[in-house]
């Protein structure tokens, strides 16, 4: 085989496809396997590289436009390639006699050995079945947007993360829906997007692992995703995005299906006890600020943050050290006055500012002293939130410790 192709986007495609390494598990320390690398196969048809890679039971292939100078496929190490200093024009060749590919610019070269026994097991491990019903059309960049809103990171290591998905057809408003959580044991982002543009045939859901997921989504260029599922009786096992340039197929999971509107009208009916509103950079600034006296960025501090009348400070402490600091906020109120106290792991409130809107003011809310509410916008187009419960800092202390 023998091509040529653009090296950003060779770049960005194997980035992407790196991404899937993370099923073989999140938090967990690799084998020597997975630690020498991760193995793709690159395949050459008519004016398009084909680069494919599979693990746990989950496929991506990713399309690249491409010049053909020769027809054939080959297996690579991923992890090898997505080291190269690579610019403008890339020859990508394969010499069966040396056993080598060779990756070539005007500023470099590389030889990498090939691995044709990846390629062989990548062919017959990817799915058979391409015939999975389509039952919704969502717009890409929506699609990716709404799985970056709510890739949560998990606070403690052991911790897996998951993402689901409810597809609905149009309702009394005539638009159907896509909503995407990512959910682990404390917490969970939530995001609902209600288009015209959005097509849904039957209403559909599924559970699939986080890690990769909304990386591997966002590196999508093409307009439109199609997702097909694979059932077998009323359950979904598989689920397949497929867009012009990349094709994923991804195993589901079994876990109970959160409702969260469900969840999110039960706890509103309680006791709200605190809420302010801010600007993402001013609660980061007031983080940065406590956070100073933290002697391990691995071990999360408990964020005390106070409200009272329309002020609002938030309080750190460790080993006898404490800081504090005032979080500029647009509007502040607490019950009978206050002072209200939360308590949130920075870990967790940390991801879900990395997530949250840059310009679109937050609203914090405490409801039952228990349960944390973050909303980043909310309307009848577009809905988002996140949903954390508040730590008791001494359990916080052991679960870190574990």
């Amino acid at each position: 085989m023998k091509i040529k192709v653009e090296a950003t986007a060779l770049k960005n495609a194997v980035k992407a496809l790196q991404a899937l390494q993370k099923l073989s598990g999140e938090g967990t320390k690799k084998t020597s396997e997975e630690a020498s690398g991760f193995k793709g196969r690159m395949k050459v048809v008519e004016g398009q590289l084909l680069i494919d890679v599979a693990n746990n039971g989950a496929y991506v292939q990713k399309a690249i436009k491409a010049t053909m100078l020769r027809e054939g496929s080959v297996g690579v190490d991923l992890i090898e390639v997505g080291k190269y200093r690579l610019t403008g024009t890339v020859t990508i060749e394969y010499d069966h006699n040396v056993n080598l590919v060779h990756f070539s610019t005007s500023k470099a070269k590389y030889d990498l050995p090939a691995d044709q026994d990846a390629a062989d097991v990548i062919e017959n491990t990817k799915p058979t079945d391409y015939e999975m019903p389509i039952v919704a059309k969502v717009p890409a960049e929506m699609l990716a947007q709404a799985a970056a809103l709510v890739a949560i990171k998990p606070g403690l290591k052991q911790e897996e993360m998951r993402m689901q998905f409810d597809l609905r057809p149009p309702g009394a408003d005539g638009m159907a829906s896509i909503e995407v959580m990512g959910l682990d044991f404390y917490s969970y982002g939530r995001c609902l997007k209600k288009s015209a543009d959005i097509k849904v045939k039957s209403h559909t859901r599924f559970i699939l692992k986080a890690a990769s997921l909304s990386t591997i989504l966002g590196s999508i260029e093409g307009a439109v995703v199609d997702i097909g599922v694979e059932r077998n009786a009323d359950e979904t096992r598989m689920v397949r995005f497929k867009a012009a340039d990349a094709d994923l197929f991804y195993p589901t999971m079994e876990y109970i299906f959160v409702d969260p509107e469900k969840v999110y009208q039960e706890t509103v009916q309680g006791t709200i006890n605190c809420t302010f509103t801010a600007l993402r950079k001013n609660i980061r600034e007031a983080i940065a600020t406590v956070r100073t006296v933290s002697s391990s960025a691995a071990t999360p501090l408990t964020l005390n943050i106070k409200v009272e009348g329309t002020s609002v400070l938030m309080a750190a402490q460790e080993g006898g050290k404490s800081s504090l600091a005032k979080i500029a906020t647009s509007t502040a109120k607490a019950r009978n006055g206050g002072p209200v106290i939360m308590s949130l792991n920075q870990h967790y409130f940390e991801s879900v500012l990395n997530l949250a809107p840059e310009v679109t003011p937050l609203q914090v809310e405490l409801w039952n002293e228990k349960m944390v509410i973050v909303k980043a916008s909310e309307g009848t187009s577009v809905r988002i939130e996140y949903f954390m419960a508040q730590i008791d800092p001494d359990l916080l202390e052991e679960s870190a410790a574990s």
